[in-house]
């Protein structure tokens, strides 16, 4: 059998080819960076929403009473801080706080579980969302039926305008 002996200019042509194969077959592809991935659809609600005007059952809170109310979401879900009560012919702002695992899937529509198991009277609270720049549009309709529309109006049905806070909890 004859030996097959590489030169210097053999090795170069080899090499060569091997950069012209491996350019043009480079593999199995490659996972996609960071950047790549878009985030699940709640990512972008992530952090604190304080309301600047919020309507239930058809009818304006008060601004004092609006701004009272914040939604903290996270990677949990979401806590919504402080609320309101009828008293009279208006509303007034009540303390307190309720937390509610969330799935917003796909983008633009929202789901708020209990964290701690069934609400009275409830169970899953449905509702759309929309983001534009630092404002979040939250319809919640608290009888369990999704909204129709982010403007919607109707009984159980809240619909809270909301601004970005940093450094809110």
């Amino acid at each position: 059998m004859k030996s097959v002996r590489l030169h210097a200019g053999g090795i170069t042509v080899l090499a060569l080819w091997l950069v012209v194969v491996g350019w043009r077959f480079p593999g199995p592809p490659r996972p996609a960076d960071d950047a790549d991935v878009p985030p699940p659809a709640h990512k972008c609600l992530h952090g604190a929403w304080v309301a600047t005007s919020a309507r239930y059952d058809g009818a304006d809170l008060p601004a004092a009473v609006a701004a009272a109310i914040s939604f903290v979401f996270d990677d949990g879900g979401v806590t919504m801080k402080g609320g309101f009560a009828e008293a009279g012919a208006g509303y007034v702002s009540v303390a307190g706080e309720q937390r509610y695992r969330v799935t917003a899937d796909p983008i633009g529509t929202i789901d708020l579980f209990p964290a701690d198991g069934d609400r009275a009277g409830g169970g899953v609270v449905a509702g759309l969302y929309g983001i534009e720049r630092e404002t979040l549009t939250l319809t919640l309709n608290f009888a369990g039926d999704r909204p129709a529309a982010l403007d919607a109006a109707g009984e159980s049905t809240g619909r809270f305008v909301c601004e970005r806070r940093i450094g809110v909890e």
